[in-house]
């Protein structure tokens, strides 16, 4: 079991992916609430979660809470979030590929390669950060990330089970910071996501409620506030 955790961990870093782990927390941040319904409440959370962050003058922040992978690309292709099967399944096949294997080792690793065939997913297995100025947790049902700059990312929520979801939404510019709350419904099969920017005007989420690849609807957020930004 050893021997196995080192190659794993061995190629995972080298592919960019960090073994989930018991402590792989949130760093000192207000945990995930209800969505605010008092907007001077929410823009209240605005100007401290901007103070508190001591970001760069252009970035956003994203609050997920529920059961379902939140994903973050860059226009160069780097990825973070839960990790894919096509990030992680050459991590298991070159793993098969050491001759040292145990024979119970190896059946344990090829388990592990047939479960993601199925699923289409790695998430169970490992967290990739690829994207620069990205800082990205998840445990427990809650997803948090922060960037810092005025690029564009592809934001995707997959849903993992059927539940209401809570998501916020903090973007600053200058002087300036919005923020947006959202609430609702999904399931497995559905799939939504923004290009999201800390310059970006249009705020509301394109959904895929099918599975069919293409979004049929828009989920605007429940509340929304602008406050200016603490420095």
């Amino acid at each position: 079991m050893k021997k196995r955790l080192m190659v794993l961990a061995a190629f995972a870093a080298f592919l960019g992916c960090v073994p989930r782990n018991s402590d792989d927390g949130f760093r000192a941040q207000k945990p995930l609430g209800a969505v605010p319904t008092d907007s001077s409440r929410l823009a209240a959370d605005t100007a401290r979660t901007i103070a508190a962050a001591n970001q760069s003058p252009y970035g956003f922040s994203v609050e997920l809470k529920g059961a379902a992978e939140l994903h973050f690309n860059d226009e160069e292709g780097r990825h973070t979030g839960p990790a894919t099967a096509e990030e992680y399944l050459p991590v298991l096949e070159a793993a098969l590929r050491n001759p040292a294997l145990h024979e119970q080792e190896r059946a344990g690793l090829e388990r592990m390669r047939e479960q993601i065939k199925r699923s289409g997913s790695a998430a169970a297995m490992a967290t990739t950060r690829n994207v620069p100025n990205l800082d990205y947790q998840a445990k427990g049902g809650e997803s948090r990330a922060s960037y810092r700059g005025a690029d564009a990312l592809d934001m995707r929520i997959v849903p993992r089970e059927y539940a209401i979801y809570e998501l916020r939404i903090t973007l600053w510019e200058k002087d300036r910071a919005r923020t947006a709350a959202y609430k609702f419904s999904a399931g497995p099969g559905q799939e939504g996501g923004m290009d999201i920017s800390a310059m970006m005007d249009e705020l509301s989420l394109s959904w895929d409620g099918d599975g069919d690849g293409e979004p049929e609807k828009e989920i605007a957020p429940a509340s929304s506030e602008s406050a200016r930004r603490v420095k």
